[in-house]
């Protein structure tokens, strides 16, 4: 009787062990698990810059920052949701394009940064990532949010800068959006605001 009670002391004093090891390595996983994931910043590549003869897309080093001679930074208010004015809480997912337009009708400028940022003011997409984008006097370019992508919320914006090496008018910066709701559609612009410039 002594060694039966002998064999099963022996076999709890292993056994304990290892379900203490498993439960603890479990805990880690799960506390790996639980960790925050650090935020991906997605590209927003510009609609067919090599379909549009007006724009080109060139490397930062190109640019002699000596010879700028007009710069601006742009805020641009954009709506990737909104709330439904007839449903509490209810929100509206919107499609739109931020539209870049060159109003000067002898000289180019060039747009070094266009990046998107979400309702708590975090980048969530980088629109130029590792290049400049040329416009030609009087070109356009142009970035799109897809409907489905709601990364930006209600109170997204996108921050443009633009150079250029001789004196032009202020390009037009301006965002357009665009929904559907039943039988209503909802479409609106919103004008880029000026916060930093150079003369």
């Amino acid at each position: 009787m002594k060694n039966i009670w002998t064999k099963i002391r022996s076999s709890i004093c292993l056994v304990i062990p290892i379900l203490l090891t498993t439960g603890c390595q479990s805990l880690n996983r799960e506390n790996i698990d639980q960790k925050p994931q650090s935020q991906i910043i997605e590209s927003c590549p510009q609609f067919s810059p090599e379909l549009n003869e007006g724009v080109t897309l060139v490397s930062p080093e190109t640019l002699n920052s000596s010879q700028i001679v007009r710069s601006q930074k742009v805020y641009v208010p954009f709506y990737s949701q909104l709330y439904h004015p007839e449903g509490k809480g209810f929100q509206l997912d919107l499609r739109g394009t931020l539209s870049i337009r060159n109003t000067s009708e002898t000289n180019e400028i060039r747009i070094t940064r266009v990046q998107y940022f979400n309702t708590s003011g975090k980048l969530v997409k980088k629109c130029l990532e590792g290049k400049h984008s040329v416009l030609s006097p009087l070109a356009t370019t142009e970035f799109g949010i897809a409907q489905k992508d709601i990364s930006g919320g209600s109170g997204a914006n996108f921050i443009v800068e633009w150079v250029s090496e001789k004196s032009v008018s202020d390009p037009v910066i301006e965002a357009i959006m665009i929904t559907f709701s039943g039988t209503h559609s909802y479409n609106f612009t919103s004008p880029g605001r000026v916060i930093e410039e150079v003369k």
